[in-house]
């Protein structure tokens, strides 16, 4: 768990039992994890995610994701808020995405091997 800043942040990482997660890091934006499952004999990792709120700032986010990348070859599920879209159509209301920013998500999802599922509820 990653505790809050007053009424700011905070992020926790829940599993149910009969699983060994294994704590690799964290920070205000991420836990990162590797988890062994007893039905299985092969580990993956993951990592909870939360992105830089400010747009300016957003390309921190995906310097962070780029670093984890390189820190296992375990095949890898990152999930959260990244506050980011990678397609216009996901947006609902409000003004319009920069077309950059989305470019600049979808280009990191690429160079970490990763495919946006979109919003999952």
């Amino acid at each position: 768990m990653v505790p809050s800043d007053g009424r700011s942040g905070g992020l926790a990482m829940l599993w149910k039992e009969g699983t060994d997660v294994r704590f690799k890091s964290c920070s205000n934006s991420h836990i990162d994890v590797e988890i062994h499952e007893r039905s299985s004999l092969t580990p993956w990792w993951a990592t909870g995610f939360y992105g830089q709120p400010v747009a300016a700032k957003r390309y921190i986010s995906w310097q962070l994701m780029e670093a984890l990348k390189n820190q296992s070859h375990l095949s890898w599920v990152v999930f959260g808020d990244f506050i980011e879209i990678s397609q216009s159509d996901e947006k609902l209301g409000g003004p319009d995405r920069d077309a950059g920013q989305m470019k600049e998500f979808k280009e990191c999802l690429s160079r970490c091997g990763l495919f946006d599922l979109g919003l999952c509820v």
